[in-house]
């Protein structure tokens, strides 16, 4: 049985059929923000992605430290449905797909460098370990009986691949995928038409410094959908526009938005509200109260000189990243 899977995977890998079109997307995980899920889309139904050869690196210094919540096993329904069939460890740790024992924590998605040494990336050792690197190459194959697309077991037109956790993330740093096309890149079940790969990678675009842990205020500030008020340079101190009209930061401008959004629910604050929340911080389920208001006050018409950035003494909030402009 284990050498029947072999040689579909390898055929399936060894063919770069091009057919159809699929998206490959990733987005940041809510509660972890320096982890990405890495997701596809078929736009070419009922024609399905059988297998995944894809490259994943990130720039500026960062390094990717772990892979995971991925499917294991074959995919069958309803709901355990997936690319769990890796073929880079077949082999290597001589795993049996009867063998009930699929979470070996061998068994990954990792490609095997010692297939394709000058088109796999550095990201794994002697031992098929992910050591500490910028790049990897992942193979994920799907077996579901039966074979045709119209199959219930069959992968679904969209879900996702796998999570990747980067640590030494820096402002900007983008994670980059495109399909490994020595392995085969991106192969689907019908090779008559012709398709293209979108992959749009992911831009790590966060300004307050938790990382490694996020704090409330992180998580606050992703559900809010990122407000780039947040980072201005001033806006723990209240200048909740990010300008500073006649040599002064806090203004009549930035009272006008605090009035609209002061004592209201989150539901109810109105567009750009969630700026005057100069504190970040919720007092019986308000996010603009008495708190920001005093805030404002204590900078209200002083000179610019006046106004201390968010990250210099009395520190109110942060820390931050990078700074952004209205």
């Amino acid at each position: 049985m284990r050498k029947i899977i072999l040689l579909l995977i390898v055929l399936l890998f060894a063919v770069p059929v091009w057919a159809g079109s699929v998206d490959i997307k990733c987005r940041e995980l809510a509660w972890d923000g320096n982890t990405v899920v890495i997701s596809y889309k078929v736009n070419s139904e009922p024609n399905l992605v059988r297998a995944f050869a894809l490259d994943i690196y990130v720039n500026q210094g960062a390094k990717i430290q772990s892979i995971s919540g991925y499917k294991v096993g074959e995919s069958v329904g309803p709901s355990d449905k997936g690319y769990g069939i890796f073929p880079g460890s077949f082999d290597k740790y001589e795993i049996d797909p009867e063998d009930p024992n699929w979470a070996d924590p061998n068994y990954t998605p990792l490609a095997d460098p010692c297939d394709y040494p000058s088109d796999t990336l550095g990201g794994v050792d002697a031992n098929g370990k992910l050591i500490d690197t910028n790049g990897i190459t992942i193979e994920m194959g799907a077996l579901y009986y039966p074979t045709k697309d119209n199959s219930p077991n069959a992968p679904p037109t969209t879900g996702d691949l796998l999570r990747v956790t980067v640590k030494g993330v820096t402002p900007g740093c983008k994670m980059t995928i495109k399909p490994n096309v020595a392995r085969g890149g991106v192969v689907l079940t019908n090779p008559d038409e012709p398709f293209d790969v979108n992959s749009l990678g992911y831009t790590f675009n966060y300004c307050l410094g938790y990382v490694t842990t996020p704090d409330q205020e992180y998580k606050d500030w992703l559900a809010f959908a990122r407000p780039k008020c947040w980072c201005y340079k001033r806006q723990c101190r209240a200048d909740i526009d990010g300008l500073a009209k006649f040599g002064i930061w806090v203004s009549l401008e930035d009272l006008v938005i605090l009035r609209t959004a002061y004592a209201k629910a989150t539901a109810l604050i109105p567009p750009g509200g969630i700026c005057a929340d100069t504190d970040h911080k919720a007092k019986f389920q308000i996010r603009v109260s008495l708190e920001d208001l005093t805030i404002l006050r204590t900078y209200y018409t002083k000179a610019v000189g006046s106004v201390p950035q968010c990250d210099l003494a009395p520190v109110i909030t942060g820390p931050y990243n990078f700074w952004t402009v209205p």
